[in-house]
Parts: C-alpha cells; sequence; structure tokens
C-alpha cells in the first residue's frame, strides 16, 4: 500500500514538473512572440516584417559559418576587433533595454508602443542594427578575415533596406517621427 502512494506520489510530481517545463518552455515563449505581434496570418502574409526577419535570421546564421580567410590576424586587429565586437554588445544591450515594451524582432513597430528617442537612441535611429554592423566588422578586424567583410557589407545593405521599410511604419505610427529623422542619422552616429 505504501509503495503505491509513493508511486502516484512521483507520478503527479513528475506530472507536475512536466506541466511546468511546458510552461516555460513553450507558453511562455509563445505568450512573447504574439506580444511581439507575430501570428500565423502573418508568417503568410508578412504583414508586420516576418520575413525580413527570416532573412536577417538566414543572413547571421550565414555569417557565423564563414570561414575566416586569410589567417593569422596581427595582435592590434585581434584587440581592435574584440573592442568593436564588446561595443556593439554594450551598445545592443542599452539600446534593449532603452525599449522596454516597445522591443520586437519585428521592423513593424508592436501595438501600444511609443517612439523612443532617449538612450542611445539621442544618436541614432536605429542603434541595434549598428551593434550587430559593429559586432560583425569587429568580428572581420578580429579574425582578419574578407569573407567577414564582405558578409558585413551585405549585412550593412539588409539594415538599411530593413530600417527604411521600417521607418515607413514609424512614420505612419508616429507624427513626429519625421522631425526625429531629420536631426538623429539612420545607422552610425554622426556618419550615416
Amino acid at each position: 500500500m505504501k509503495s503505491s502512494l509513493l508511486r502516484a506520489k512521483r507520478r503527479s510530481r513528475d506530472a507536475l514538473a512536466t506541466a511546468g517545463i511546458a510552461y516555460v518552455v513553450v507558453d511562455q515563449p509563445m505568450s512573447l512572440w504574439r506580444k511581439w505581434g507575430f501570428s500565423r496570418a502573418g508568417w503568410r502574409d508578412g504583414r508586420r516584417g516576418e520575413y525580413w526577419l527570416l532573412v536577417q535570421i538566414i543572413l547571421l546564421v550565414g555569417f557565423i559559418g564563414l570561414p575566416a580567410w586569410p589567417s593569422g590576424a596581427p595582435l592590434g586587429a585581434r584587440i581592435g576587433g574584440i573592442a568593436l565586437i564588446l561595443t556593439g554588445v554594450v551598445i545592443a544591450w542599452l539600446a534593449a533595454r532603452t525599449m522596454g515594451r516597445s522591443l520586437t524582432p519585428l521592423p513593424h513597430p508592436p501595438d501600444g508602443s511609443r517612439l523612443i528617442t532617449s538612450g542611445v537612441y539621442r544618436y541614432v535611429r536605429h542603434p541595434i542594427y549598428g551593434s550587430v554592423l559593429l559586432m560583425t566588422g569587429g568580428t572581420a578586424v578580429a579574425l582578419w578575415s574578407l569573407p567577414h567583410l564582405l558578409g558585413t557589407l551585405l549585412l550593412l545593405v539588409f539594415f538599411d533596406a530593413k530600417a527604411r521599410r521600417e521607418e515607413l511604419w514609424l512614420r505612419q505610427r508616429f507624427a513626429d517621427y519625421e522631425e526625429y529623422a531629420r536631426r538623429v542619422h539612420k545607422l552610425l552616429p554622426g556618419v550615416y
């Protein structure tokens, strides 16, 4: 009798643990994806820029898989490249923190979002895109790699196009976006 009661308690505990894991692994991410504006319809028609995100993921995975050629970066290049990568990480973190609830991986602003013009957004309109370029450019320098340099240039062209599409939606959503765009550079502070 006692052993069957113990087995029943274990099964009950295991069922609760499984439900908890399912909640954390499935329900929480799905809730976040819905909050960000993902939907089945969006994946069918790209209404919030889902295809832009998909291409971005493909490009970044492709970048990671690039061979380092030629090899043998000088020490100064390695140090400089690592500094660029770390700068990109810090800027991305600051930008994500500043965005708060308005943060989404999709280029379409989420419902209920607000225009962010403070923090790193005072200096550049798309600091997360710029930070990714700093990280990929830093990788190219640290590895002294021509394929990674070309990959960074491809990502620059991609992020410029993605930002143009995103800004169409931002102009529709926020009346003061045009004035903000006139005074703040797109990807690189003081440059572009």
